[in-house]
């Protein structure tokens, strides 16, 4: 009987230990979101944009930001998958150089965050 009840102990702090992984991950993800979208917002503003006007920026912003969230320590290393966007914004970068802003209602974040790097204020 007491072997039964250790792996069920068991399964249930694993359980837990998934959960509490799951909710850090989830706390950093927003985090970051809501950072890369202030820097967008902020970006905006500054070249006399509208930044109410960008639907991605709603979408990427939560609508209650959780106050006890921490501010990013470093950014991480570049993993594959990052490091494929940033070079392929790069080349979107490049192209937009001299173009007139993006139409805020339907831009996507990367194609805003591309529009500010190819403009510098």
């Amino acid at each position: 009987m007491s072997r039964a009840r250790d792996k069920r102990l068991a399964r249930i702090e694993a359980s837990h230990e998934r959960a509490k992984k799951s909710g850090s991950e989830r706390r950093g993800a927003l985090v970051a979101r809501t950072a890369f979208a202030a820097l967008i917002r902020d970006g905006l503003k500054e070249r006399g944009l509208d930044p109410e006007r960008a639907a991605a920026l709603s979408r990427a912003e939560p609508a209650y930001p959780d106050p006890d969230a921490p501010p990013p320590a470093r950014a991480p290393d570049l993993d594959p998958a990052a490091a494929l966007f940033w070079a392929r914004l790069g080349t979107v970068v490049e192209r937009l150089r001299e173009r007139e802003p993006p139409d805020l209602a339907r831009a996507s974040l990367a194609e805003l965050l591309a529009w500010l790097l190819a403009r510098p204020s």
